[in-house]
């Protein structure tokens, strides 16, 4: 992390920490003089694993996810979720299977389930399975990687130690012959194939089981059918009846929220130092997040990026990027900017007010709706500068 290399000759590449996942991470791409910054998956500042994502460096422009680019995650913690629901389950002698994500949201239920164990507030005799090869690696990953998390190494040997690690399709078929309540961490996390397919098929049709969803859902996943109240679900050619309890943990994410993606990053004094960029007006956060998309930190004042293109843009109309010899979406950059209603810079104010060169119009701007009520934009000054791009 943070050493520069070139993978193509007269590019400039950096890696700095995102949080998120082991070994995820943000790259700033250096190329003709400019700076562009991609962001990958931003991990929470308050994550309990992980370490939270490095201050961005300069930018003239960002790339950014947002994932929860309009929305915020509840107060509630996991460890208040999850353990309310995995001891209901288990007083009625149900069996609780997880769909979870292998790299990352495994090793956090096991975790959190550790941290239960050792509140006393689930039973320490209640069997928990790792139902994954990938997982059971990536769990393995943490004590080789100290330093690069928040686990102590006693965390870590608590995290591995929780669980049965099952890794052979026998072992995963042994488990169905384990009777009364348990709990099975499986792949993958929306239920679109792995083992907990077979999990999923044995257990729905029992109305003492539970099937706990830990994470987003995309449409048209059989985890976004249970999410949605399904009463069926097609697994293995048939159709499976739904009798199971199905509850879905809203404080899981491991994404930053919109917030957290709009806010100053603190740095970790376990991570070298760079410079603090500063925050973004109100009404600034307030056009982004009201996009859709979401941004990530405002770094020169003026340059904002957008991850998802409105519907109505192809990615073929976009327009020559500057900053580099191939397509990047500017447009989607110029579109953020229309929606600042206040940028400031040192040394100057630019002021708001509607911009009469870049109307609103929906072929123009796709999802992005005008900020309170009224076209937003910038003055003819700040779209002077804007020509950078």
């Amino acid at each position: 992390m943070g050493k520069a290399f070139e993978p193509i000759k007269g590019w400039v590449a950096h890696f700095s920490g995102a949080g998120h996942i082991l070994g995820a991470a943000s790259v700033l791409l250096e190329v003709g003089g400019r700076r562009i910054l991609f962001s990958g998956d931003l991990g929470r500042p308050d994550d309990a694993l992980m370490l939270p994502p490095d201050s961005p460096p300069h930018a003239d422009a960002v790339v950014c996810e947002s994932t929860y680019g309009d929305r915020e995650h509840p107060v509630e913690d996991v460890l208040a979720e999850l353990g309310p629901a995995l001891k209901r389950c288990a007083a009625r002698g149900g069996t609780t299977v997880v769909p979870a994500f292998a790299v990352g949201r495994a090793q956090a239920l096991l975790h959190a389930i550790a941290e239960l164990k050792a509140r006393h507030e689930l039973p320490r005799d209640l069997p928990i399975y790792l139902d994954s090869p990938m997982a059971i690696h990536s769990t393995g990953l943490f004590s080789r990687h100290l330093g690069e998390h928040r686990l102590s190494a006693a965390q870590c040997k608590a995290m591995e130690s929780v669980a049965k690690m099952t890794r052979t399709a026998d072992e995963s078929k042994a488990i169905a012959l384990q009777h009364g309540p348990k709990v099975i961490i499986s792949a993958s996390g929306m239920a679109t194939g792995g083992r907990v397919l077979h999990h999923l098929a044995r257990y729905l049709p029992d109305h003492r089981n539970m099937v706990l969803l830990t994470g987003y859902q995309a449409p048209g996943t059989r985890g976004a059918t249970l999410a949605a109240g399904g009463t069926q679900l097609r697994l293995h050619g048939q159709d499976i009846a739904v009798r199971a309890e199905v509850v879905q943990l809203t404080s899981a994410s491991a994404h930053a929220d919109s917030n957290q993606l709009m806010t100053p990053r603190v740095r970790d004094p376990r991570r070298s130092r760079s410079r603090r960029p500063p925050a973004l007006p109100h009404r600034a956060r307030t056009a982004l997040a009201g996009a859709g998309a979401g941004a990530w930190q405002h770094l020169d004042g003026l340059t904002f990026g957008l991850s998802k293109p409105a519907p109505q843009l192809r990615p073929e109309a976009l327009p020559s990027n500057p900053l580099f010899p191939l397509r990047v979406p500017s447009v989607f950059i110029t579109h953020a900017i229309d929606q600042i209603c206040s940028v400031r810079r040192p040394g100057r104010h630019l002021p708001s007010g509607p911009c009469p060169s870049c109307p609103t119009s929906p072929s123009r701007i796709g999802r992005i709706q005008p900020v309170h009520g009224r076209p937003a934009g910038l003055s003819a000054r700040s779209r002077r500068d804007r020509r950078h791009l």
